[in-house]
């Protein structure tokens, strides 16, 4: 019998800069209806009030995932995360929103806001391990690309 063992992933952290706007637009369209522009993540990259964070394969520019919030008045927004299809359940989303969450946290926040579809359960089960709690529901929040609607969870979670 031959076993064989795989690597654990050698990943870097780093904030995302203006050049890494077109693999996040990349990895957002392929993970959601709704893909934002290589433009968005750039203005979202370069605002001051946005806390922007990548992994990406060690020794190399190749981003595997990112997350990005929003912080205004001690309280941030997770705009969104995401993790390159082919890259996904290696917990490599779970270790980025951890150490997201300590960022914000350094930065004096107080609270995380967010919202989901109510039908993505991997994401809702990611916040529920992290102590999100739903607050409130917003309907036909999200559309697909056929123009179906789904609804919206909007969770919070307590840092202080």
């Amino acid at each position: 019998m031959i076993l064989r063992f795989s690597r654990p992933l050698a990943l870097t952290a780093r904030s995302i800069t203006a050049q890494d706007a077109f693999a996040c637009a990349e990895i957002h369209a392929a993970a959601f209806n709704m893909g934002w522009s290589a433009t968005e993540f750039e203005n979202l990259a370069s605002s001051q009030n946005v806390i922007a964070e990548g992994r990406f394969k060690s020794g190399s520019d190749s981003m595997v995932g990112f997350v990005l919030s929003r912080v205004a008045a001690g309280e941030a927004e997770l705009l969104t995360i995401a993790v390159d299809l082919q890259m996904r359940r290696k917990g490599i989303g779970r270790g980025m929103l951890e150490r997201h969450i300590e960022t914000l946290w350094q930065a004096s926040v107080s609270a995380v806001f967010l919202e989901v579809a109510e039908d993505n359960a991997a994401a809702i089960s990611l916040y529920d391990t992290f102590a999100f709690r739903e607050i409130g529901h917003r309907p036909d929040y999200y559309r697909d690309k056929q123009g179906k609607s789904a609804h919206a969870k909007v969770m919070k979670l307590e840092l202080s």
